[in-house]
């Protein structure tokens, strides 16, 4: 996962989705 991707505020639903993918 990576924190540092998209925007903060939704920071979490990147990670999530980065780990799914």
């Amino acid at each position: 996962s990576s924190l540092s991707y998209g925007d903060p505020s939704s920071s979490v639903v990147n990670v999530q989705l980065l780990d799914i993918v």
